[in-house]
């Protein structure tokens, strides 16, 4: 949703250039989209999953903050591969991203996956039982920082998206 979100505009991102505000709240924008797409989605799977298993609070809260965290950091990632990436040109729904950016966005996000399903299994394996709340505290920290330089870099780019005819 997020790297989509940038080329949807398609040729209306050139007032991003008369915007007297500027690319940052252009991605901001592009990103509180995607959120408001993304999130009630994720919520109701993660609803589903609360009246199919009644695990315990603690555990609600792990299985819901985890997954909206990663949510909302793939949705910055993805704003910045839409921007550094997306093709305003685009004729077929499929080609929102140059195929540069198509090859550089599956492994991105499969290596993103990768990290936060082994960062979530990894207190499992080693025996603790479960998913610490400070290794959570981390996770958000860390997925924080990424987020604000993802959507620092989408920021930079939006205003330099030129428009081919």
């Amino acid at each position: 949703i997020g790297a989509r979100a940038v080329p949807l505009e398609r040729e209306a991102i050139a007032w991003c250039r008369l915007s007297p505000r500027g690319g940052a709240a252009w991605a901001i924008a592009k990103w509180a989209t995607a959120a408001v797409m993304a999130i009630p989605l994720q919520l109701a799977a993660s609803g589903a999953v609360f009246l199919g298993l009644r695990p315990a609070p603690a555990e609600m809260l792990r299985m819901v903050g985890v997954p909206l965290v990663a949510l909302l950091l793939a949705l910055a990632v993805g704003v910045w591969f839409g921007a550094r990436f997306g093709d305003p040109a685009w004729t077929n729904p499929r080609a929102m991203m140059r195929l540069s950016g198509r090859l550089l966005a599956m492994p991105a996000f499969l290596a993103q996956g990768v990290l936060w399903v082994g960062g979530y299994l990894l207190p499992l394996v080693r025996g603790s039982g479960e998913f610490p709340l400070a290794a959570f505290g981390v996770a958000v920290a860390l997925a924080a920082a990424i987020l604000g330089i993802s959507l620092r870099l989408a920021a930079k780019q939006i205003p330099r998206i030129t428009l081919q005819e």
